[in-house]
């Protein structure tokens, strides 16, 4: 899965990504990213932090806010970060690989 690697104005880096624990964990939440998109004002900002949760779970939300107020070309970022809050659910519904083990399933009546 994708990560972006975030470096704040002072060098520090963050690593954002997503994960099916963080992806469920923002839907438990409230979160839903159809929501996000008609809603930018308020889903934007819960899509950027829940971008955190993976590696950074303990991160103060006046930080993520700081840093979201230092990330330049902010509509290429929010696009990079809805392919990445995809990817797990992608992966959800993907089919298992060729040589893997695979359970067999019916209906039985």
């Amino acid at each position: 899965m994708a990560t972006i690697k975030l470096t704040d104005a002072e060098g520090k880096d963050f690593t954002l990504s997503f994960n099916l624990r963080s992806v469920k964990q923002m839907s438990d939440n409230g979160f839903n990213l159809q929501e996000a998109v008609d809603n930018p004002v308020s889903g934007i900002p819960k899509l950027f932090a829940g971008a955190f949760l993976r590696y950074h779970r303990t991160l103060p939300q006046a930080k993520i806010d700081e840093l979201w107020a230092q990330v330049e070309g902010k509509e290429e970022f929010i696009t990079a970060l809805v392919e990445m809050f995809n990817d797990p659910i992608e992966k959800l519904f993907s089919e298992p690989e060729e040589n893997a083990k695979k359970a067999k399933w019916e209906v039985v009546k």
